[in-house]
């Protein structure tokens, strides 16, 4: 009775997972001929047929499986290149595939993949919701190393709307989870997403450090989109600080794997970055030259908060040259891009850009009102290099409104917030500008 019992279940599955009734046949076939001479030869029969299916059945799904893993790596290899639409149709390939399999390993890595797009085109709100839905799949098979990726995606959507401390509560959770599991290049990502945090609340040595963490296991594991990310970050630090020779070489690093590796979305970044560096040191035609290169890659990526950040590099720009108007509607473009992204630190730079125009034009009430508005979403978001910029600029219009004490009081916050992040040579220009209006 053994055998039978055992080639009844062996059937009932395979057949089950086909959706064909033969083994119903077999079966009673089976149990009708126990006891007699058929039996041996009906059993031997039914033992070839589950051979056979099940041989079958497992080329079948071994080839669907490895032919999901191409498109997963099609699309991985095309979101790198830039070819967006062509990634989102290799992503939807694989979870097709996936889905058939009833794989739900891999539907909630291609949610995540899935997810990744929109967040690159800007639509935080279904990005969200794919990464909810692989949460939930990998939460069911705690998969520690699928929640951990999720959380780090849920995060880069709220860093994005501006919302710090969600960012920092779920990179967190995710570092836990990828120190748990012992996963490096989780570990790698989540330590470098927890520096853009601390470095976007002004906290740079915190920034820094986590910085360096990530870079020390992105050279262990050999990644050079990773190291890329970490030296351009790292970079923006020294910016900030106005070590600018070792910001540029940093960032010439970074620029260099990324070009090396064809990811076009760090090639802009980074484009853009030393855009700022020849900016700050005059070099107007250069940093040009490298917005609009940055630009470009941005659109071909269809990367909406790209765009918007280089719209309001072009501005400065402009303004800098005198051609206010040219200046002004490259903050319009930036603005309408980063509200439909919902990029609060980019409006609040908009907002702040366009009131330097109005404030140069002489419509100090315009230039008041676009600071209040950039100063409401720094103050939301925990900048500091934005909240220190907005105070600078607002201790202006009131020493030209002849309101000294406001003035002075707006200059002193400023002071504070540029020693926080170490930036001397604003500390010195606030110094001056304090006995200005002092003596």
């Amino acid at each position: 009775m053994k055998p039978i019992l055992c080639s009844q279940i062996n059937l009932a599955h395979l057949f089950e997972r086909r959706g064909i009734d033969a083994p119903v046949r077999c079966n009673r076939a089976v149990k009708n001929a126990a006891g007699s001479v058929e039996f041996i030869i009906i059993l031997a029969i039914l033992g070839s047929v589950i051979a056979l299916g099940q041989v079958d059945m497992l080329r079948e799904i071994t080839l669907k499986e490895n032919m999901a893993r191409e498109y997963i790596n099609d699309g991985n290899i095309n979101k790198i290149r830039g070819n967006i639409f062509k990634a989102e149709e290799m992503y939807h390939k694989a979870l097709k595939l996936y889905e058939e399999l009833d794989r739900k390993d891999g539907i909630a890595d291609t949610y995540n993949n899935l997810g990744t797009i929109h967040i690159v085109r800007g639509n935080l709100g279904e990005a969200e919701k794919l990464h909810f839905m692989a949460q939930k799949i990998d939460e069911e098979l705690q998969c520690k190393k699928g929640i951990a990726n999720t959380y780090g995606n849920l995060g880069n959507i709220y860093l994005t709307r501006g919302d710090l401390s969600k960012a920092e509560e779920i990179y967190l959770k995710a570092l836990k989870l990828d120190e748990e599991s012992g996963w490096k290049e989780g570990m790698a990502r989540h330590y470098d997403d927890l520096g853009v945090v601390y470095r976007t609340r002004g906290d740079l040595s915190k920034a820094e450090e986590f910085h360096l963490k990530a870079l020390k296991l992105n050279e262990e594991l050999i990644c050079r989109e990773g190291m890329a990310k970490n030296y351009g970050e790292l970079a923006m630090i020294h910016e900030i600080r106005g070590n600018l020779d070792i910001a540029e070489e940093l960032y010439l690093k970074a620029l260099k794997l990324d070009e090396e590796s064809g990811w076009k979305e760090g090639m802009a970044r980074h484009y853009g970055n030393l855009g700022i560096v020849f900016e700050i040191r005059g070099d107007l035609d250069k940093a040009e030259d490298l917005y609009l290169k940055s630009l470009r890659l941005n659109e071909e990526l269809g990367r909406k908060k790209g765009m918007a950040i280089r719209y309001g590099n072009l501005a400065v720009i402009y303004n800098k040259r005198g051609d206010s108007m040219k200046a002004e509607e490259m903050y319009l473009r930036a603005l309408k891009l980063d509200e439909e992204v919902d990029y609060k630190e980019g409006l609040a730079n908009d907002y702040s850009g366009l009131g330097v125009i109005y404030y140069d034009r002489g419509n100090i009430d315009e230039a008041e009102e676009m600071y209040h508005k950039a100063l409401k979403l720094y103050e939301e978001i925990g900048s500091r290099e934005g909240l220190a910029l907005i105070y600078d600029n607002m201790g202006l219009i009131n020493f030209e409104r002849g309101d000294i004490e406001k003035a002075e009081q707006m200059y002193l916050y400023s002071l504070k917030l540029y020693k926080e992040l170490g930036s001397s040579k604003d500390i010195a220009r606030l110094y001056r500008q304090l006995f200005i209006i002092i003596f």
